[in-house]
């Protein structure tokens, strides 16, 4: 019988063992520390518009995202009360996330100093449609009077080609007729939809267009290696999604 060779891989926040042939080839690329990093979240100033609220829209647990991180970046440059400053857990159609589950993604002090609730799907309004497929929105979102500050991680995504960007409202603040057709059978086999491709992306066409329907105001998002920030940037929906995930 062939020996194996045990190997241990990063699996959420556990890891797993396997075992492989001995035979096989196997690179162990190494850890990139935070000194090796550049992190830095360069906020020079946020002009809300003379709006009177702020909406900052967060990942649940399904996201590898620093969303505390950013959130500690951000608020400071926020000129409202905390009693004007809301976050939104963009759950999409996942159950609602737990009190232990969003003190894990913002921290004590964000939780219990904001308001912080849960996107619910049921609650959506219809703003129109793109190529067929209805934009559904979380009516806070909607608000004329709020500044909208969407946060996430850029990663490879089987669909959109990569996260991040405009998907977390568009996505994970939408309702069933919106993820229903965008996770359709329709869409997913039409050409250019998979992991890794955004330009001539359907998936992504639409995240993008939605986006700037929906009137997403900022994008806070991160690159990241493991538990590593490499890279973050703080701007608009397009500027993101040229600099972040094209570059």
């Amino acid at each position: 019988m062939a020996q194996l060779l045990q190997i241990t891989v990063p699996y959420g926040s556990h890891q797993l063992t396997a075992r492989i042939p001995n035979s096989w080839h196997v690179d162990t690329l190494p850890k990139i520390t935070s000194s090796q990093a550049v992190i830095t979240l360069d906020i020079k100033t946020i002009d809300l518009q003379n709006k009177h609220k702020v909406l900052i829209l967060f990942t649940d647990a399904t996201r590898h995202s620093p969303d505390q991180w950013l959130a500690e970046q951000i608020l400071p440059h926020i000129p409202l009360p905390p009693e004007q400053v809301s976050f939104l857990c963009a759950v999409g159609m996942h159950r609602p996330s737990t009190y232990e589950e969003k003190v894990a993604k913002l921290g004590a002090a964000i939780v219990n100093t904001y308001t912080v609730i849960d996107h619910d799907p049921k609650t959506v309004i219809h703003i129109g449609d793109i190529d067929g497929i209805p934009i559904e929105i979380n009516p806070l979102i909607a608000d004329p009077d709020t500044f909208i500050i969407a946060l996430g991680v850029v990663e490879p995504h089987q669909y959109a080609g990569y996260s991040g960007g405009a998907k977390t409202a568009v996505i994970g603040c939408s309702g069933a007729n919106t993820i229903g057709h965008t996770h359709s059978p329709t869409m997913l086999t039409r050409n250019g939809v998979r992991l890794g491709a955004v330009e001539n992306n359907p998936f992504q066409a639409f995240v993008r267009q939605a986006g700037q329907r929906i009137g997403i105001d900022k994008i806070a998002n991160v690159v990241m290696v493991g538990d590593t920030i490499l890279h973050a940037q703080f701007g608009d929906v397009m500027d993101r999604a040229k600099r972040s995930q094209m570059n």
